[in-house]
C-alpha cells in the first residue's frame, strides 16, 4: 500500500532544471512537482544521499523544507463526515502516545 520513498520538498519553480540534473546523476526520480512555488522530488529511498547530493550540487545554496525517507500511499482513501472526525481522534490519540513517532496513511479528508 505505501512506497518507501526520499521525499524532497524546496523553493522553486523550475522542476526540469531538477529533473535534469537527477538525471545526470543517474537517478531514477518516482515523481517531481511543482505546486505553489514549491518543488517536490520523490526517489527511491536507497538513493537519498546520491539525489541529495545532486541537487545540492546542481543548486548551490538550496534550502529544503523537508528532506526525508519516507512511505508514500499508493492510492488515497477518502474519508468525510463522520468518518472524517473518527480518524481525527484516532490521528490526535496517536500523536499523543510516546511510543509513536510517525503516522503514516492514504486517507484523504473531504472538505
Amino acid at each position: 500500500m505505501f512506497d518507501h520513498q526520499a521525499v524532497f520538498v524546496f523553493p522553486g519553480d523550475d522542476e526540469d532544471d531538477v529533473l535534469e540534473a537527477l538525471m545526470m546523476a543517474d537517478i531514477d526520480v518516482s515523481d517531481i512537482e511543482c505546486e505553489e512555488g514549491m518543488i517536490t522530488v520523490l526517489t527511491p529511498n536507497t538513493a537519498f544521499f546520491k539525489s541529495k547530493t545532486a541537487l545540492t550540487e546542481a543548486m548551490p545554496g538550496i534550502e529544503f523544507e523537508i528532506e526525508d525517507i519516507s512511505y508514500e500511499p499508493q492510492t488515497l482513501a477518502s474519508l468525510s463526515g463522520e468518518d472524517a472526525i473518527v480518524f481525527d481522534q484516532l490521528l490526535a490519540a496517536l500523536n499523543d502516545c510516546d511510543d509513536v513517532q510517525k503516522v503514516y496513511h492514504n486517507a484523504e479528508i473531504a472538505e
